[in-house]
């Protein structure tokens, strides 16, 4: 009894926070030591105290820890120069001659179609496979209709 409430209440709790301590520790890399300057020899002299003057700073006598990457000024984007009438007269000319050969281009590409879709319909009617085509029906005249009179009635 005393062995089983020592594992309960000791061991057990105690093995439980080992393992969560362990595994929140894994996969995390350390945090880097914080570097701390070197101190100061003795037969150097202390710096001034700083004051107001209009000398430029020079740079820091330590290297820094991050070197940033210099990024050179962007050049402003040239204005756009509007086309003149020549450039769009040519570029509408580009424009109507592509527009044609796509027509062209089209065209051909239906007729092609069209005779091999009629061939192979031609082979397979042949074959007896497809009824042959009917005829297209033949649109009756519609006759025109006489006017129509609408009497006046009569003015008292």
């Amino acid at each position: 009894m005393r062995t089983r409430t020592f594992l309960r209440r000791g061991v057990l709790p105690l093995s439980c926070l080992a393992l969560l301590t362990i595994w929140a520790q894994t996969g995390r890399p350390q945090p880097a030591p914080d570097r701390v300057a070197p101190p100061a020899r003795a037969d150097e002299a202390p710096p001034a105290p700083p004051s107001v003057s209009t000398a430029t700073v020079p740079p820091p006598a330590y290297t820094p820890y991050v070197t940033l990457p210099t990024v050179p000024p962007t050049p402003e984007p040239a204005p756009a120069t509007e086309p003149t009438v020549e450039a769009l007269i040519k570029h509408l000319e580009q424009l109507r001659k592509q527009r044609a050969d796509l027509e062209a281009q089209e065209k051909a590409v239906v007729t092609k179609l069209r005779e091999r879709l009629k061939d192979q319909g031609d082979r397979l009617t042949k074959l007896g496979v497809l009824p042959p085509a009917p005829l297209p029906p033949v649109e009756a005249p519609v006759p025109e209709r006489p006017p129509v009179i609408i009497p006046e009635s009569p003015k008292k």
